[in-house]
């Protein structure tokens, strides 16, 4: 099997978040969240024993432990995070 492959993963999660940045009592400031929808992207020749470009359980588990620290969080409590 030869050929350049693209491979897409979604998942979602909700979460909520405040905005430090705008002025007392606007309305971010409070606390409020939202749906979150990811696209994880992977892409590449596939190996030539397996056909595959990944491992689709180990990308299950990554994706698993990111939502697992993201989904129903607050997010500015999530250090790193931008």
């Amino acid at each position: 099997m030869s050929g350049h492959f693209l491979i897409i993963k979604e998942f979602g999660f909700e979460a909520a978040h405040t905005f430090g940045h705008k002025s007392p009592g606007h309305e971010n400031t409070r606390m409020h969240g939202h749906s979150f929808k990811v696209d994880v992207a992977l892409s590449g020749e596939p190996d030539a024993e397996t056909g595959c470009v990944v491992d689709f359980e180990t990308v299950a588990q990554a994706i698993d432990g990111v939502r697992a620290k993201l989904d129903h969080n607050f997010l500015n409590d999530i250090a790193g995070l931008g």
